[in-house]
């Protein structure tokens, strides 16, 4: 791959995520948006959760669900003292879409993202991976609970 061009795709790609939250901030009057925009931080592709043998356990004890990243990242950071728990706007197809993460050894691991993966490679026989742009903020620990809902909106909310 050339990486000065890939490079310059991903500098688009960042272009595009700053231009939508900017949209959601002022025509849709989301504060999250907003704050995202201000203090988040960058993370470009993710590592496999199978790289790490914690999360290789965790997967085998807490299967996680697709489509319910805030439950299935959570629950993992409650469990894993190194990870770290994230909230903000995956890029996928050219959109933003609230989205949770963990971070381990600064990498992003998103068993939701690889779940929804096997999921769709099962039925459609095939699955586009991309690289996959986040753009978030870190919660901390004790801040979090084991419910489904996002928390990084009411927490920031707090501290503004």
């Amino acid at each position: 791959m050339n990486s000065k061009r890939y490079s310059v795709g991903n500098m688009r790609t960042k272009k595009d995520m700053r231009f939508y939250l900017g949209i959601m901030r002022d025509q849709e009057k989301n504060t999250f948006a907003g704050v995202v925009l201000h203090k988040a931080e960058w993370f470009l592709g993710k590592a496999d959760s199978d790289d790490f043998e914690v999360t290789r356990k965790w997967k085998a004890a807490s299967p996680p669900v697709a489509g319910e990243c805030f439950c299935n990242a959570k629950k993992f950071c409650l469990g894993c003292p190194e990870a770290r728990y994230f909230e903000g706007f995956y890029l996928i197809a050219g959109f933003p879409i609230h989205h949770a993460w963990n971070v381990l050894d600064g990498k992003v691991v998103d068993f939701t993202f690889e779940q929804v993966n096997r999921e769709m490679l099962e039925e459609r026989g095939y699955c586009e991976t991309l690289y996959p742009l986040y753009y978030g903020l870190e919660v901390p620990r004790e801040s979090l609970t084991d419910s489904q809902d996002p928390v990084a909106e009411a927490y920031f909310a707090k501290r503004m």
